[in-house]
């Protein structure tokens, strides 16, 4: 039986994200996921990059700010691997908050400016501010990523769900409802499909396409988000809600 040095159960963009990064310093990887590798949670985010959201804890803002800091990196390397673009936007992030300040990377907007930077987009009371923020399309990045793990020699393995990780004297035992198999390393990358304590939630977001161009910076206000596409397509995300018991 086939042993590989890493197997990864999850192929969201973490999961291949990881496989591609340890493929590429010589590790035989295996991807396992329990629907279609990237058709999940991954290519169903809005995919904004927003290291400086004043919801994100202070324990992990260091680790945000350089993540955000070291993605212009990763996309250039998915790209060039995969030959596909993945809508990688740099433009920023108008903030309507109900606080008349914001955190120190938010830069306070003038109503003139806030006209200036978005003419549709009227701040109804709320503070505006700009943060310098990226975006990117997370099905492009999803598909994009999946290329560039395969162009590498990954193997993913779709519809191959994960029921067990063990350790087996000096390996590890990965079972799935059909197959046992053995690796070095095991890494579990299914986030709201790992187990408690982790328990998914569910958010609604839709596209709209209007004729004309109506917005250029990523719109986040307190019960809305909307995130432009070059395509000339917003993505508008709303609510977050926990799961029926």
């Amino acid at each position: 039986m086939k042993s590989w040095d890493v197997i990864i159960a999850g192929a969201g963009i973490i999961g291949v994200s990881l496989a591609l990064e340890l493929r590429q310093r010589g590790a035989d990887v295996l991807l396992l996921d329990r629907a279609e590798p990237g058709s999940e949670a991954s290519s169903a985010a809005a995919g904004m990059l927003a290291a400086a959201d004043p919801e994100t804890p202070a324990a992990l803002r260091p680790l945000a700010m350089e993540s955000a800091r070291m993605f212009a990196g990763f996309v250039q390397k998915v790209e060039s691997a995969a030959g596909i673009q993945v809508d990688f936007r740099r433009v920023g992030t108008i903030a309507l908050m109900p606080e008349h300040t914001g955190p120190r990377e938010y830069r306070n907007l003038s109503a003139i400016e806030l006209q200036r930077l978005e003419p549709s987009i009227r701040n109804a009371g709320h503070s505006a501010f700009f943060v310098q923020e990226d975006s990117v399309d997370p099905g492009l990045l999803m598909r994009a990523a999946l290329a560039a793990a395969q162009t590498h020699g990954v193997e993913a393995r779709g519809h191959t769900a994960v029921t067990e990780i063990r350790a087996r004297g000096d390996a590890v035992e990965v079972l799935t409802e059909r197959d046992m198999f053995s690796c070095a390393s095991a890494v579990d990358c299914r986030g709201a499909w790992s187990g408690a304590p982790v328990r998914p939630r569910k958010g609604q977001m839709l596209y709209v396409a209007p004729q004309t161009l109506l917005l250029q910076h990523v719109l986040r206000a307190p019960e809305v988000y909307l995130v432009p596409r070059s395509s000339g397509k917003i993505l508008i995300g709303a609510t977050v809600e926990s799961p029926l018991p």
